[in-house]
């Protein structure tokens, strides 16, 4: 089914979502001086599932019983959570958080070209075309510097991981609008289960021993800026995902990341300098 024209209420979802994502970098930066990366995505998702259950319950949404339904729900697991969101935080261990928002900005560009194969009534266009050209070009300004300046190289490859995380969800927004068969709710409480199913082992690295009365202060930041990913950047945005997804489509949703670079460069320079 073609996408249906976005309403008043998809545009708010869309504004919403941008307030979610586009905080979610000065947040990364903010628990990396407190916890790894693998800890924060176990914690992030475990607290988004939490959210996304109790959700679900007052909606009385019901999880699929067919297990072919729950295939779609580990694709966008694996490839919507898991991998985008490490790759992500690993980046900004050697990038600005910033630098790390505007290059996540490529991810409307790789939605166009996606969906222009993949979903009906989605078409490249003139305008869509040269709109991709400028993009891209933009993108490969960004990422500078070259690979010979003092830490060139490990910025460049961290460049190269916020990329491949903007690909990891353009392909799952993609992939969610042609094979989810539940409802929005469900898809994403089921989507979540399976995310924290497989990085549960991740909570393990938690080194109770290691915290350092002095930086008690740090330790709380962090804890309260994983808190404000699991329940806003990952339980609230993952219902207004999907409702997006499944109305407007995967090309109105990309949008959002137009918008998430100002979030990311005005909070990084108003709260991290």
């Amino acid at each position: 089914m073609p996408p249906r024209p976005p309403t008043t209420a998809d545009w708010l979802a869309l504004l919403a979502l941008t307030a979610c994502w586009g905080t979610a970098f000065l947040f990364n930066e903010l628990a990396l001086a407190a916890f790894d990366p693998a800890l924060i995505v176990a914690s992030r998702i475990a607290l988004g599932a939490l959210v996304l259950v109790v959700y679900a319950r007052f909606e009385s949404a019901t999880l699929p019983r067919n297990w072919q339904a729950w295939i779609p729900m580990l694709v966008t697991a694996t490839f919507g959570l898991i991998v985008p969101f490490f790759l992500t935080l690993w980046a900004q261990t050697h990038l600005e958080s910033a630098t790390t928002a505007v290059l996540m900005a490529v991810m409307p560009l790789m939605v166009m070209t996606l969906a222009h194969f993949f979903v009906p009534g989605e078409s490249l266009s003139g305008p869509k075309l040269f709109g991709f050209a400028t993009g891209f070009a933009g993108i490969i300004l960004v990422m500078g510097p070259s690979p010979s300046a003092p830490g060139g190289s490990m910025q460049l490859l961290a460049s190269l991981a916020v990329l491949a995380a903007a690909l990891s969800y353009s392909s799952t927004s993609v992939y969610a609008r042609l094979h989810s068969s539940a409802s929005p709710v469900a898809m994403a409480a089921g989507m979540l289960l399976i995310a924290t199913v497989l990085t549960a082992p991740f909570l393990s690295t938690f080194d109770a021993e290691s915290i350092d009365v002095a930086s008690l202060g740090t330790i709380a930041i962090a804890v309260g800026s994983v808190l404000i990913l699991g329940v806003f950047a990952t339980g609230i945005a993952s219902v207004l995902y999907f409702n997006v997804v499944a109305g407007p489509g995967p090309t109105f949703l990309s949008l959002v990341n137009y918008m998430v670079p100002a979030w990311g460069v005005l909070l990084g320079v108003a709260v991290l300098n």
